[in-house]
């Protein structure tokens, strides 16, 4: 017959065991791979920055003509990311992204797209290309310009800013604007300025992406 002493012992066994030893360890989990984990996700790549890059600021109206879009993805470090997805657009005209890697940016951090100009060769005009991660935007635009292989200058239009200078040191800008036969701007075009009294200074030698090419004029020593 068990006595009431080894009953006692035997029932406090028992709780100090259903304690977990009374204040040790509470034991082995037996689901492995919980807690705070969340199961593994993995977090994206944070990207700070879009900086994209053209391959030249002017593209000519030609159905041939293409300019290389270059967009580098950054952290807030300025550190290049890899695997960024990133949207590219334009206005007008056709973008094209090539690589091996889609629409999201290489092991460099970098995405590269092509830029052409389809059926629309309309000149001069601007184009606006944006790239797009998130909640990061930024555009840059590409000046369109016409072919000087296939349009050459046929009138030019001077412009002086006032039509009388001073003599005391006084000048005066020279404006030229080149055209084609269809009225068209002509771009990247030799433009060369002489006058037959004064001074010419600040002179432009081709014309801008306007159609503009520019000069000073002052009375110098003939007075």
């Amino acid at each position: 017959m068990m006595t009431l002493k080894k009953l006692i012992s035997i029932l406090a066994m028992l709780s100090l065991a259903a304690c977990g030893g009374g204040g040790g360890s509470s034991g082995t989990n037996p689901f492995p791979g919980g807690g705070s984990g969340g199961g593994g996700t993995t977090t994206p790549p944070s990207v700070a920055d879009l900086d994209v890059k053209l391959s030249a600021p002017t593209i000519t109206n030609t159905i041939t003509s293409v300019v290389t879009v270059t967009v580098t993805a950054l952290d807030a470090n300025r550190t290049t990311v890899a695997a960024v997805p990133v949207t590219l657009s334009t206005d007008s005209g056709v973008i094209s992204v090539s690589g091996a890697d889609g629409s999201v940016t290489n092991s460099s951090g970098v995405l590269l797209a092509t830029v052409s100009l389809g059926s629309d060769l309309t000149a001069p005009r601007v184009i606006t290309i944006t790239a797009k991660s998130g909640s990061i935007t930024k555009t840059t635009t590409l000046q369109v310009v016409t072919s000087t292989t296939t349009s050459v200058p046929a009138s030019i239009e001077v412009i002086a800013g006032a039509t009388t200078v001073g003599t005391g040191g006084d000048t005066v800008s020279i404006r030229a604007f080149v055209k084609d036969s269809n009225n068209n701007a002509l771009v990247l075009t030799p433009v060369s300025f002489t006058t037959n009294t004064g001074t010419l200074t600040s002179v432009g030698t081709v014309t801008d992406n306007t159609g503009t090419a520019t000069a000073t004029f002052s009375a110098g020593a003939d007075k």
